[in-house]
């Protein structure tokens, strides 16, 4: 696994810096099973770049950085509608990401300290040379992070916003009925092919450090309430559908004892 890193002083107030390498993963030890997977499969490979520059004048930061990585021999089912046993899973599969990432950061400035961070990105693979590229099932376009902190004497109130692209999903075009199961069975689009909503939540903390290493506090999680969609669900004959959505509001109060 070579690897390297170069970093260069450009000012006092300013660096650059790039890093790459070639890195190997362990395949899941589910994937080896012999009934659903493959006992034989070795280990997954990609090269990882990334590229970024940092201004650093106290107590504030900015960091910008470019990266991307090539996949090899990404675990995947084989395309056979009824793969050979201890077969089921191939190592043919490739894939790429790139993306930039933008952060702010502020640092100890009259108690207050947070940062903020744009994230832009595309990830895709194929299961087979011979498939069409596809998104990964976690890809997100998009994603906006927002925190914030302030301290004075015992209290620290801080908070979170989080904005992203909702995953890809697989939609269903319509589906038929199997008389054999007595069940509809789903005809699919696109893999990948729509996305949930975007993801939305706004969180809060307060904390009050007492005498005697007593802390007490609260956190309000999902402070707008918002229905943030998890997954798709349908109709048992698909002709409707909903989604399964994250908790609402959720507010925790508790007591830390430091010794």
């Amino acid at each position: 696994d070579p690897r390297a890193s170069v970093k260069l002083a450009i000012s006092d107030d300013v660096d650059a810096r790039i890093d790459g390498g070639r890195y190997h993963q362990a395949r899941a030890g589910s994937d080896t099973s012999a009934v659903f997977g493959t006992p034989d499969l070795g280990v997954e490979e990609a090269w990882h770049v990334i590229a970024g520059a940092q201004w650093r004048h106290a107590p504030f930061a900015l960091e910008a950085a470019g990266y991307a990585r090539w996949l090899d021999d990404l675990v995947a089912r084989d395309l056979e509608v009824t793969p050979p046993l201890a077969k089921v899973l191939t190592q043919a599969g490739k894939g790429d990401v790139i993306g930039l990432q933008v952060t702010a950061r502020v640092l100890a400035y009259h108690g207050l300290s947070g940062w903020l961070s744009y994230n832009l990105s595309r990830s895709r693979r194929k299961d087979a040379p011979d498939q069409d590229w596809r998104l990964f099932d976690h890809d997100q376009t998009q994603g906006l992070i927002a925190v914030a902190g302030w301290e004075h004497g015992p209290w620290t109130l801080g908070g979170r916003v989080r904005l992203a692209t909702g995953e890809p999903r697989t939609d269903v075009l319509g589906a038929f009925f199997d008389s054999r199961s007595g069940r509809y069975e789903p005809i699919v689009g696109t893999h990948n092919g729509v996305r949930l909503p975007m993801f939305f939540a706004a969180d809060l903390r307060g904390e009050c450090r007492l005498p005697g290493g007593v802390a007490i506090y609260l956190e309000v999680q999902n402070l707008t309430s918002r229905a943030n969609a998890e997954e798709i669900i349908y109709s048992a004959d698909f002709s409707s559908q909903g989604y399964l959505t994250s908790l609402p509001l959720l507010a925790i109060a508790g007591l830390r004892i430091e010794q």
